[in-house]
């Protein structure tokens, strides 16, 4: 659990449309973000206290790990940029289509409060601070690394039909045309509760308890045929 955590939220959009012909028409979108942490939260640990060996022995179920130094982090709010720019016709005979090109990046993975504690950096055999661990060391352990950039093509497209007092509409949207694989989030996990685990854990270069990541969608079509009449 985390107390006194405040979040800063600062962006800017900007959105053109240019009309070419009564047909063709050019639109484009520009969003810039920037999502920090205002303070330092204090957090705690809740647990069913136990007296087996390896568990914590305080009857009351909390421990208290003091204040997480990430103010200024980055929080993981989506892309912190982002760009389209799209192309859409719309032809007399009654049938329309529409490509646009998207960029995003600067999202950033969930954070892991833990690691940003003291408590983190404490040996729990000795209760001191780890020995032969520098603040370089340390500062690998908090790096928040942004996910890849983000490149997707969307199309879409359309055709109406009037068959006596009767309208049909159809519409079909084809989102990440090339099926490109990308990361649309994750977070840094926190079972490494010091900093030997997390030392330990990563000493092979893949870590069972590292930063995870989940996929975004693959190629999607979305189909829509409707039936109108007076």
């Amino acid at each position: 659990m985390t107390t006194g955590l405040d979040v800063l939220h600062k962006g800017l959009e900007i959105g053109l449309e240019l009309t070419l012909s009564p047909s063709l028409e050019i639109s484009s979108v520009l969003a810039l973000g920037d999502h920090r942490y205002a303070s330092d939260p204090r957090v705690s640990l809740f647990y069913v206290p136990g007296e087996e060996e390896g568990t914590f022995l305080n009857k009351n179920g909390r421990l208290a790990l003091g204040t997480a130094t990430i103010k200024n982090r980055k929080v993981a709010s989506g892309p912190s940029r982002a760009f389209s720019l799209g192309m859409h016709y719309r032809s007399p005979s009654y049938w329309w289509a529409g490509l646009t090109a998207n960029y995003m990046d600067g999202h950033y993975p969930d954070l892991s409060f833990i690691r940003s504690t003291q408590s983190f950096r404490l040996d729990p055999s000795t209760g001191q601070t780890v020995e032969g661990a520098g603040e370089e060391d340390f500062r690998k352990a908090l790096v928040q690394r942004p996910l890849p950039p983000v490149y997707l093509l969307n199309l879409t497209g359309g055709r109406s039909w009037k068959w006596g007092p009767h309208y049909v509409s159809l519409f079909i949207s084809i989102v990440n045309l090339f099926d490109r694989d990308f990361l649309s989030g994750g977070y840094q996990q926190g079972r490494n509760g010091n900093y030997l685990q997390w030392y330990q854990d990563h000493l092979s270069g893949k870590p069972s308890f590292g930063t995870k990541f989940w996929p975004g969608s693959k190629r999607s079509f979305f189909l829509n045929l409707s039936w109108s009449f007076r």
